[in-house]
């Protein structure tokens, strides 16, 4: 093989390598669904996130493709050669600043992986012209991945749903034999983990509880959990139920046949896929509809939403509440509630009312959303028939999720709240406000933009800019996304904010090393880069 035919096909053979892992990993962190893409495609993220140099990269083909046409091979070689060798210039400098984008390598990313490289053969075999500007082709091709790993997206999905189909049929068959089985379903914009995580700890000393694992909670995740977890002696199932769209908690629901239903609260996370708050609503409400005659309903009286929401129903209510006042606007009493809360940079206490029962409890627990997720375990405990004795006696024990407001010492002694599991506005908004309560000088946030907030994207980050000045920490962003609506939210509150921004996680990690010391309070929020997290935890 001579050198002119050598170096464009090794150089092509490596950036299509990166790209169908990268877009494989693209997949995979977008659940493989279509919904969630399109959702990234047509938003700021992607328009940050997209490569200037590859519409640069395109205009070239195009131009080389007509120069070749015409006759100009020595014009269209020249640009094939200026197109390949600006894609591979993007991977280097995308793989030094972010790392190698890669899938974990479940089943499906390797059947992806497989069928994505057989199509990418046949078209080199089928479509390529031999030893025929194959700069040129090298780079369309580069440019064609996306629609290559789609396709391979495609056919393995096609397999994979009816295989899903028939795992989700066997859990509900199955589910439909544990006759004395009782389930209670989770749902909510956010805290439904925390508030799992806390009711699993009740009742942990219980051989015949289960819960769903980790923050598994589709109806795939949720089938394949029961068919591992539950047996004729599992007395109570705690179910996570999460959505994307209308239709998928009435699915989870149907799967699980929940008794109990509780929603923790109502927020805009994940409204670009559902449209509207309201539609998030309607949503999560499939799990108060889908409930029995005689089932329970745990609701939120802190949110009006679900106050609103509730006016009619036929279900009993356990109401339950982090603000007393809100006993008097409801037409049934708040069951548990608190009063004399305080909440202290590393715990809480307050005093805490389940049915006619009061007592004071102190836990080591972070913020008032962590109250609100103890308080929902509280009730949902109640509602599973949990005496109030056992729940007083074990609620000090709660620890918090891992990298849920999560308190840590890294090594050299600074103080750091991991709260870097998930991301909604008003979990940002708690952990910011928390951040205050600690008497040190130096603090510091470091924030990843939230996603999947459609319309309401702007309008929410320019909130979240006008507290994150109101903090006085210093500020590192970890994305250009939305950046200057959280400028402008913060320069109505103080002028000369400044958040320092890195869009490149390597060096953001070297900058962090080195300005967090022993005395600072660290407060890491969203899904900030792993590189960005370990370099303060483990600097």
């Amino acid at each position: 093989m001579s050198f002119a035919i050598y170096l464009p096909c090794t150089v092509g053979a490596i950036l299509v390598s990166l790209r169908i892992l990268a877009q494989i990993e693209l997949w995979q962190r977008k659940e493989y669904r279509w919904d969630r893409l399109r959702s990234l495609l047509f938003s700021e993220e992607n328009r940050v996130l997209f490569p200037s140099g590859l519409l640069v990269g395109m205009i070239l083909l195009d131009i080389g493709w007509l120069a070749s046409i015409m006759g100009q091979d020595a014009g269209a070689n020249m640009l094939g050669w200026s197109s390949l060798f600006l894609f591979l210039g993007q991977d280097i400098v995308r793989i030094r600043a972010r790392g190698l984008y890669r899938p974990e390598f479940t089943l499906r990313a390797l059947l992806i992986l497989g069928l994505a490289a057989l199509l990418t053969l046949l078209y080199i075999l089928t479509v390529f012209i031999p030893e025929t500007q194959l700069a040129l082709q090298w780079a369309t091709l580069v440019v064609f991945m996306p629609v290559i790993t789609a396709s391979s997206v495609i056919g393995v999905n096609i397999p994979a749903k009816l295989r899903q189909r028939s795992i989700i049929a066997r859990a509900a068959s199955w589910r439909a034999r544990l006759t004395k089985l009782t389930v209670l379903g989770i749902t909510g914009s956010f805290g439904k983990t925390s508030t799992k995580y806390f009711l699993s700890q009740l009742f942990s000393n219980r051989y015949d509880v289960a819960t769903t694992t980790d923050h598994r909670n589709s109806a795939l995740a949720v089938a394949y959990d029961m068919l591992a977890q539950l047996t004729p002696k599992t007395k109570i199932y705690i179910a996570e139920m999460g959505a994307y769209r209308r239709g998928e908690i009435k699915e989870l629901a149907e799967l699980t046949r929940p008794k109990i239903g509780l929603i923790t609260n109502i927020g805009n996370q994940h409204a670009a896929l559902f449209g509207s708050s309201t539609q998030i609503l309607r949503t999560k409400w499939e799990l108060i509809e889908t409930l029995p005659v005689g089932g329970t309903a745990v609701l939120n009286a802190n949110d009006e939403r679900q106050v609103e929401q509730a006016k009619g129903i036929s279900q009993k209510i356990i109401w339950f509440s982090t603000r007393p006042e809100r006993k008097a606007n409801l037409s049934q009493p708040v069951t548990v509630f608190v009063d004399q809360v305080k909440i202290a940079p590393r715990s809480l206490a307050c005093i805490l009312h389940l049915h006619k029962i009061k007592k004071p409890i102190t836990v080591n627990l972070l913020s008032d959303a962590m109250l609100t997720s103890l308080v929902a375990a509280a009730a949902g405990a109640l509602a599973l028939g949990l005496p109030p004795k056992e729940i007083f006696a074990r609620i000090p024990t709660l620890h918090s999720y891992a990298r849920t407001m999560e308190l840590r010492n890294n090594r050299f002694g600074a103080t750091i709240i991991d709260d870097s599991y998930s991301a909604n506005e008003p979990g940002a908004q708690n952990a910011i406000e928390h951040l205050a309560r600690f008497a040190e000088n130096k603090k510091i946030i470091i924030l990843a933009p939230l996603i999947e907030l459609g319309p309401e994207a702007a309008a929410v980050h320019h909130r979240l800019g006008a507290i994150l000045a109101a903090s006085r920490a210093q500020v590192y962003i970890t994305a250009k996304t939305y950046l200057n609506s959280i400028i402008e939210g913060g320069r109505q509150v103080n002028k000369d904010f400044k958040p320092h921004v890195y869009s490149q996680p390597r060096l953001l990690a070297q900058v962090l090393r080195q300005r967090v010391t022993a005395d600072s309070v660290v407060l890491i929020e969203g899904r900030v880069p792993e590189i960005v997290r370990m370099s303060v935890l483990n600097p």
